[in-house]
């Protein structure tokens, strides 16, 4: 066991090496060969459905991503439908009265959040890198000054 233990991490590691390889090659490339880099890029980035065959309400399994939509779509009006729920309600949101909707920020609090941004995370869903913001993060927050 500890030796196939051993060959799998000896693997992982040459994958990963492979990979770094061929991200440096297509980075110094980038500029001649513009095609294979864009081709890379939006190769790592698309969508990949991993959602198995779902049963409908007929019990017929469907295999297209609209009627897998439909069913999943079905379900959730089914279980997030508010008829059903007898004596929930939704907390009341408090009114604060602030002008033209805005909530006050400070703009320290702000740059002192982006300034303790750890800038070898990867990106969040905004999909800007943490580096950006954390150098960035004294233009950022001129803005908020304002208001």
């Amino acid at each position: 066991m500890e030796e196939y233990r051993h060959a799998a991490c000896h693997c992982r590691k040459k994958i990963h090496s492979v990979k770094a390889q061929l991200e440096l090659k297509l980075a110094k490339n980038a500029v001649d060969n513009k095609k294979t880099s864009i081709k890379y890029i939006n190769g790592k980035s698309q969508c990949r459905s991993n959602i198995s065959p779902l049963q409908d309400e007929d019990g017929h399994l469907t295999n297209r991503d609209m009627d897998r939509a439909e069913v999943l779509n079905a379900f959730f009006v089914s279980v997030l439908n508010t008829d059903d729920a007898k004596g929930v309600s939704a907390p009341e949101l408090e009114d604060h009265d602030y002008e033209n909707d805005q909530v006050p920020v400070n703009p320290e609090i702000v740059y002192y959040l982006l300034f303790q941004l750890n800038p070898y995370r990867s990106m969040g869903t905004d999909r800007i890198n943490p580096k950006i913001l954390k150098e960035l993060s004294d233009v950022t927050t001129k803005p908020l000054d304002d208001f």
